[in-house]
C-alpha cells in the first residue's frame, strides 16, 4: 500500500498536540511562529483544536481502532502560525511556510483565509515564488457559501489549489464558497477542486478524536495528503 511514506507536509495552523498517539511518530519537527513572522520556539501547543484536527487528516494513524490520516507515513512540519487568542498574519503564515520549505516540505497545507473576495500581491507573490519551487501548496477556499463570489486569500491565488468541500454523498457543503473571483477582475475559476469537509472525525487536544467537524478547513488536508501519496507513488 502507498500511504506517503517519508514524504514531508508541512501544516500551517493553530498548533498540534505532538504527543497524540496517532501523530508523535508522525512529527518530523515542530516551530511556533509571532505575528511579525520570526520563529520563537522549537515546539508548539495547540490551545484551538483546529491544528491537531487538520493535522490528523494529512497524516493521522489508526490508534483509534480506525486510520484518520490520508497519508499515514508522511512526515509532518507543524508550523504553528496563530497565536493562542487565534490570530495570524501574513508575515506569520508567510515565516512558517518559509520555514517548512526549507526543512524540505513539498507540500504546504494552509487551512485559513482572509477577508472574502479578498486577494492581494503578497500572496500572489508569495505564492507564485513557492510555486516556483515545485512546493504544492493545498488551500481552503473559505466557509462563506453559498453565494458566488465568495473565496477568500489565499486560496483564491491562481497558483494555490483550493479546495471546496463535500459531503459523504459527493454533494457540495451549503457552507463551501463558490467563485468566481471577481475581486480582481479576473472571473477565475475557483476552487479548483472539492474534497471531504463534511462530518469529518479526526484528532484533537487531549488525545482524543472528535468527528462532526465541517469546513473547507478539513478539506484542504485531504488533498495535501493526496498529493503526498501521489509523490510518494512517483517521486
Amino acid at each position: 500500500f502507498i500511504k506517503g511514506t517519508n514524504v514531508k507536509v508541512g501544516n500551517l495552523d493553530t498548533g498540534t498536540l505532538l504527543t497524540h498517539p496517532d501523530l508523535s511518530a508522525r512529527i518530523f519537527k515542530a516551530a511556533t511562529f509571532d505575528l511579525s513572522g520570526n520563529k520563537t520556539s522549537d515546539t508548539c501547543t495547540d490551545t484551538n483544536g483546529h491544528g491537531t484536527h487538520t493535522t490528523g487528516i494529512i497524516a493521522g494513524g489508526e490508534a483509534s481502532g480506525s486510520n484518520i490520516g490520508v497519508a499515514p507515513e508522511a512526515l509532518l512540519l507543524i508550523g504553528k502560525v496563530f497565536d493562542d487568542t487565534s490570530n495570524a498574519s501574513n508575515q506569520s503564515v508567510a515565516g512558517g511556510a518559509e520555514w517548512a520549505i526549507g526543512e524540505g516540505a513539498r507540500i504546504i497545507n494552509m487551512s485559513l483565509g482572509g477577508d472574502t473576495g479578498q486577494t492581494d500581491d503578497f500572496w500572489f507573490q508569495q505564492i507564485n515564488q513557492w510555486d516556483q519551487l515545485g512546493i504544492f501548496i493545498a488551500c481552503s477556499i473559505g466557509n462563506s457559501g453559498p453565494d458566488a463570489s465568495t473565496t477568500s486569500s489565499p486560496g483564491n491565488v491562481p497558483n494555490a489549489m483550493a479546495s471546496g468541500a463535500v459531503d459523504g454523498s459527493d454533494q457540495i457543503g451549503s457552507f463551501s464558497s463558490r467563485g468566481p473571483v471577481t475581486v480582481d477582475g479576473s472571473q477565475r475559476m475557483k476552487p479548483d477542486i472539492s474534497a471531504p469537509g463534511v462530518d469529518i472525525r479526526s484528532s484533537i487536544p487531549g488525545g482524543g478524536y472528535q468527528g462532526g467537524w465541517s469546513g473547507t478547513s478539513m478539506a484542504g488536508p485531504h488533498v495535501a495528503g493526496l498529493v503526498a501519496l501521489l509523490i510518494s507513488a512517483q517521486p
